[in-house]
């Protein structure tokens, strides 16, 4: 999965993340940005450190699907890390304007079903976050260990694909 994909107001969705440049970029990245805003219960102020930077770099390199007001960002692994091998992926944000409505479930299906067969996904939640457990549990994660994000109890989940 290499391609990052966005939903530009008033066109269908379209491939490659590197089209807008400039302040279209940076409009994008602002979007996205107040999305995670809207969720102080679940990203506390700490999260918002480098989320931006973290932003750029998945428009920048392609490394993210947004459709329908739902965006899902992603890396895949070049080292050894504890937990993963080169090759292996990690989902590493995933964000809803509006919960509950099925598109996450649909932006969800787009990237799982990109990744090759066989391959590991990744991802780390807070352990307060039960919806989003509940939601990747149901698309086949399994808890790998829990963890903490600074002073936040986490868990590690994994998909094998």
């Amino acid at each position: 999965m290499t391609e990052g994909s966005n939903e530009s107001k008033g066109s269908n969705e379209s491939k490659g993340s590197n089209e807008s440049k400039g302040s279209n970029e940076s409009k994008q990245i602002q979007e996205w940005y107040d999305i995670f805003r809207k969720y102080p219960d679940v990203f506390p102020d700490a999260y918002f450190r480098f989320l931006r930077a973290n932003l750029e770099e998945s428009h920048k390199k392609g490394t993210f699907i947004y459709k329908n007001g739902v965006l899902l960002t992603w890396k895949q692994y070049q080292k050894t890390v504890n937990y993963a091998k080169p090759g292996d992926y990690a989902l590493e944000k995933m964000v809803s304007k509006k919960p509950g409505n099925g598109k996450a479930q649909k932006v969800m299906e787009q990237f799982l079903s990109g990744l090759p067969k066989g391959s590991f996904c990744y991802l780390k939640v807070a352990a307060h976050n039960e919806r989003a457990i509940c939601f990747y549990k149901r698309n086949g994660f399994k808890k790998v260990s829990l963890m903490n994000f600074g002073t936040v109890p986490g868990m590690l989940m994994r998909r094998k694909n």
